[in-house]
């Protein structure tokens, strides 16, 4: 008998902690994945105003993140002690940023970050949505988000469009399923993201190139 329990969605918001200490707390919260600063570095952080809702499905994570301008990087050394095997393939809502490699990320655009590689990007005030995706559930395609790490998914390609939208459906609905209908429409939106990546023509030559190396 499928379970009728409701999907949980918990929230985090710097508006509703003390002015002095919200970028701790933040930074607390996402420096499970990145260490922050703010764009200019010669500043100290101060009222940074962010908010994080998200459901946690057992082997996948998705939800929405808001935030103010910051620079979000992961160094080879943490890296290393990390040791996370897992993929956040985004979603920009709102805003953007500019990655490391000069890669320019505008509203309607995906990328993915490979959190077994360093990364740095000054993000715009933003919101995205996110999925955090273990390496070991798709290995079908993890070889593929790999090789596609730090790189803008355009939204003018219609297949990246397509990828986008269901993302979007996902999370408008999810919090009418229960956890049963929920883990049923994320795999389904992982066969999707599946059957898509692992066909020629969703890139440009440029991509196709070192991911098919990979694979």
């Amino acid at each position: 008998m499928a379970t009728m329990t409701p999907v949980p969605v918990s929230n985090f918001d710097t508006s509703d902690i003390d002015q002095r200490h919200r970028f701790d707390a933040w930074q607390e919260n996402i420096g499970v994945f990145f260490d922050l600063s703010m764009p200019d570095e010669r500043k100290q952080p101060t009222d940074v105003q962010a908010r994080i809702d998200v459901c946690n499905l057992g082997e996948t994570v998705f939800g929405v993140t808001r935030a103010q301008s910051q620079r979000f990087t992961r160094g080879s050394t943490r890296v290393a002690r990390d040791d996370m095997d897992h993929f956040l393939v985004q979603l920009f809502l709102k805003g953007g940023g500019v990655t490391a490699d000069n890669e320019r990320i505008v509203a309607g655009d995906m990328l993915i970050i490979d959190l077994d590689q360093p990364h740095d990007m000054l993000n715009t005030d933003f919101e995205n949505l996110t999925l955090v995706l273990p390496w070991n559930l798709r290995p079908q395609i993890s070889d593929r988000l790999s090789a596609l790490h730090g790189r803008k998914l355009s939204s003018k390609n219609p297949m990246v469009s397509f990828i986008g939208n269901s993302f979007s459906n996902l999370w408008q609905s999810i919090s009418g399923m229960t956890t049963s209908q929920a883990d049923s429409a994320m795999q389904g939106t992982l066969d999707l993201m599946q059957g898509c990546l692992l066909r020629k023509g969703l890139f440009p030559d440029e991509y196709d190139a070192p991911a098919s190396a990979a694979l």
